[in-house]
């Protein structure tokens, strides 16, 4: 234990007090200590994060091991630990069963072969040499998953409707804010649905339940955040959670933007790109689209065609 007198911002300390009313406008209550016990010291020229400060994620990203002690990246963690709970809560309680499935697979699951190769640091150790040269340590080559969609579809063969929440990787050589080398997905597999509008009734429902026990459990962190982010994030999760998500279809998506001249023309048979989906978002009031029935080109061939030419029931 240390004096009080050692005190620092950034401490571990223990309090004992009582909860008053505050006379600060942004509180509504505050501690009144009657003892205070200094646990662990913090050293103010050692600590990179400074008092009533908040520093942008590119200064405390610089820091992992300490930056679960400031209140943006706590309130995240706290906010994602919630979010992951009610991915779990919503889908046991609609009868889905999770599914473990192998973060490493001799599969690249949708060919594109932007993966990461795994084999043994010490490969010269343990690999084994013949006369046909060296065997590889799995015996064939082996992969860091970017789908676990293979393995989910070959299980709800035989219990029907399952789901999986783990990490994927994808070696895309690119730098912008849109690619992660590593994230966690969520992967659902349905057996005998009949209809496309039963999907999008799902993912619908799944997440506004999701969004709302976040909140709900949450709602210090959430408001927070909020407050930081110029309270926009409200309006935004307000405006998802009261309006239904608009079903648009491709042959609908090009008549909409054929009325903007600030994106760039769509023939049919063209891919979306992301400008043009911003702009179909924007044009239904801001409210999550279903992008549906895109030309089978576009598409893999696994994809169930619909009854229109050339289009299968793909979302978006």
């Amino acid at each position: 234990m240390f004096s009080v007198k050692e005190l620092t911002f950034g401490s571990s300390v223990q309090v004992e007090g009582q909860l008053v009313r505050s006379s600060h406008p942004a509180q509504p209550i505050e501690l009144k200590p009657s003892l205070i016990t200094v646990i662990g010291q913090c050293p103010l020229d050692e600590y990179p994060f400074a008092p009533r400060k908040t520093h942008p994620p590119d200064y405390t990203r610089g820091f992992p091991h300490l930056r679960p002690k400031t209140r943006n990246f706590g309130a995240l963690l706290r906010l994602r630990s919630a979010a992951v709970m009610a991915v779990h809560e919503f889908f046991q309680r609609n009868n889905f069963v999770f599914v473990n499935t192998p973060v490493i697979t001799s599969n690249d699951c949708e060919g594109a072969g932007d993966v990461f190769t795994v084999y043994p640091l010490a490969e010269k150790k343990l690999a084994k040499t013949t006369d046909k040269g060296t065997d590889l340590y799995f015996d064939k080559d082996a992969y860091l998953t970017v789908s676990s969609q293979l393995h989910l579809e070959a299980v709800a063969s035989g219990i029907m409707n399952v789901y999986t929440l783990g990490p994927c990787f994808r070696a895309e050589n690119s730098k912008s804010r849109y690619h992660l080398a590593e994230f966690y997905m969520l992967e659902v597999e349905m057996a005998f649905t009949s209809t496309l509008e039963q999907l999008l009734t799902v993912v619908e429902d799944m997440l506004k339940w999701i969004t709302k026990k976040v909140i709900e459990t949450r709602y210090s962190d959430f408001q927070f955040l909020n407050d930081n982010n110029r309270k926009y994030t409200a309006y935004v999760v307000q405006t998802f959670l009261q309006h239904d998500f608009v079903r648009v279809n491709y042959n609908e998506a090009l008549n909409i933007l054929e009325k903007y001249t600030d994106v760039p023309e769509v023939k049919w048979g063209q891919d979306l790109s992301k400008i043009h989906e911003q702009r179909i978002v924007k044009h239904c009031g801001n409210i999550p689209v279903f992008l549906t029935h895109f030309p089978s080109s576009l598409k893999p061939f696994y994809m169930k065609t619909s009854g229109a030419i050339q289009t299968v029931f793909s979302h978006g």
